[in-house]
């Protein structure tokens, strides 16, 4: 049989301490943990950690798991792209993300949202999941199982978040010399060489502070949030009010992208939060009109959000309460930066009380922003792949809270 020899790539030395002790007979049933800060070569590492072992245990079945499917994709596409040439790609499948080499192993990609069809699978190659913070602790309880017949080695790589889940527990463990559990943490190396002293205090000015603190100096942190501190300090059941102070952020009505009405009284109080993903247009405009007629004589001003299918939808909408109030709202990047500014200072000043939706928590605490040093710019959204639905509903029920709630003069406005 023909011998091929490949050349993989270089290395940094924070990579190379993980390869060396996981690309060895010796990691097999071991857990090794990387905490990064961004930038720091953490994907492409699990990329040739996935080539090693497939090509270096003949007929192995390796997998990796991202949070989202778009993440799984790239991971997929680019080792696609970097062996393609290499000719030791027997066939691979762009819908069910599957690379099968020439030597019988197979690399497979899934992610935290296909839930339980994650169930059933058998390694005998390597396991890595990937930003690890981002996938809950049942998904990581529906994988691990996958590696325990052939007691194969499991990679988890992620930049810190919060003081709790698995990947928190997990890295702690290893700290503390718990067996077959390693740890490793990038930032006793320096890696300046790719995020420079000049670019850190760029993200330093621009970024809120825990977020720069997790994502760029890599510490684990003791809130619940990002950007929006102290949200769980603010929740708490409402009182009825006479008043509701409503935004609505409309979605396409599939997938994980949801239309959520969510309703302030004149207390500051979140009354209500109702959303969904599986209605079609009508229906959609059908369930907002439900509300509205089982609310309309305490409703003082509605924000619906514009962009988009947004414009319709409030038009269509518009059309039955013709006496009601509506201000339409377009999210560019500085009026969301200014509706995010706000809702900030309110979970601060604990002037909001929220419900105890864990949808709606789990979307405040993974709320990020993203400051590009070439714009000078910064902006807000939900981490790559994941959606923020709940979030810029409040935003926008907050917005109307602040605008007709404040005075109580109410202008009649679409923008």
């Amino acid at each position: 049989m023909e011998t091929r020899r490949f050349v993989g790539f270089k290395p940094f030395p924070w990579q190379r301490a993980v390869i060396t002790d996981l690309c060895t007979p010796t990691s097999k049933g071991k857990t090794f943990v990387v905490k990064s800060r961004r930038q720091c070569g953490k994907s492409v590492m699990i990329e040739n950690i996935l080539l090693w072992f497939a090509l270096n245990i003949q007929g192995s079945v390796s997998a990796a798991v991202s949070p989202t499917l778009s993440q799984s994709r790239k991971l997929f596409k680019d080792i696609v792209k970097a062996i393609y040439s290499s000719k030791v790609i027997k066939k691979y499948n762009e819908t069910l993300l599957t690379i099968e080499l020439i030597n019988g192993s197979t690399i497979f990609f899934k992610s935290s949202e296909q839930k339980d069809a994650l169930r059933g699978y058998t390694l005998t190659g390597v396991l890595c999941i990937d930003e690890s913070v981002y996938i809950p602790d049942d998904i990581l309880e529906l994988c691990l199982p996958w590696t325990q017949v052939h007691k194969c080695p499991v990679l988890m790589v992620s930049t810190p978040k919060f003081k709790t889940g698995f990947f928190y527990r997990f890295f702690s463990a290893g700290l503390s010399g718990v067996k077959n559990i390693l740890s490793y943490d990038w930032m006793k190396f320096d890696t300046s060489a790719l995020l420079s002293d000049e670019q850190l205090e760029y993200y330093r000015q621009m970024l809120p502070k825990n977020q720069f603190l997790s994502e760029y100096m890599g510490e684990f942190l003791d809130t619940d949030g990002l950007v929006f501190t102290g949200f769980r300090d603010c929740m708490g059941a409402p009182e009825k009010g006479n008043k509701l102070y409503i935004g609505i952020d409309w979605g396409a009505g599939g997938g994980n992208d949801y239309t959520v009405i969510c309703a302030i009284n004149e207390h500051g109080q979140q009354e209500d939060l109702l959303y969904w993903n599986n209605k079609s247009t009508q229906q959609q405009i059908d369930a907002v009109c439900d509300y509205i007629d089982l609310n309309y004589n305490r409703i003082a001003l509605i924000v619906p959000e514009l962009n988009s299918i947004g414009t319709p939808y409030t038009d269509l909408v518009m059309q039955r309460y013709p006496t009601l109030s509506f201000e339409g709202f377009h999210t560019l990047n500085n009026t969301k930066a200014e509706l995010v500014t706000a809702l900030q200072t309110a979970f601060e000043k604990h002037t909001i009380q929220i419900l105890e939706d864990e949808g709606q928590a789990v979307e405040l605490g993974a709320y990020s922003a993203e400051y590009n040093p070439k714009t000078h710019n910064t902006y807000y959204n939900a981490p790559q792949g994941l959606h923020d639905d709940k979030v810029m509903a409040l935003c926008f029920a907050w917005y109307a809270y602040q605008n007709a709630g404040g005075s109580g003069k109410y202008n009649v406005s679409f923008l």
